[in-house]
């Protein structure tokens, strides 16, 4: 057993659970699953917002896979998104991708958001 795992060697996980709501800054090494809500600062290698959950403020995670609500300040290597995003929403990714939430929803909603996606632009030269 490692310390990425449990005693039943399943992967180690951090949950908000439905019926939970933080506020504030959280910090996990290990990936993170959001039933509830969060508001404030997260950062954690990989960040799973389930239908009912909700983020909103500054994450930064390895990989952000949202199916419920997010908004804010988003960073990740890789965004996967199938819920809805909130107004005001930045989201900066080398790789973004956006899915139907399921075949009876045919929609994924976005706010007033401003995508960021690849690599970041090289500096100007200077003259």
């Amino acid at each position: 057993m490692d310390n990425k795992t449990t005693e039943m060697g399943t992967p180690k996980l951090s949950i908000i659970e439905e019926g939970t709501e933080l506020r504030g800054a959280l910090s996990s090494g290990f990936p993170l699953l959001v039933r509830g809500a969060v508001h404030g600062e997260v950062t954690c290698p990989a960040l799973s917002v389930a239908p009912q959950g909700s983020v909103s403020g500054q994450v930064r995670a390895g990989l952000i896979e949202s199916t419920g609500i997010v908004a804010g300040e988003l960073e990740a290597e890789v965004v996967r998104l199938s819920g809805k995003v909130g107004d005001d929403t930045v989201v900066r990714a080398r790789s973004l991708e956006v899915r139907l939430a399921s075949d009876d929803t045919m929609v994924v909603r976005f706010g007033e958001a401003r995508l960021e996606v690849g690599e970041a632009p090289a500096a100007p030269e200077k003259r």
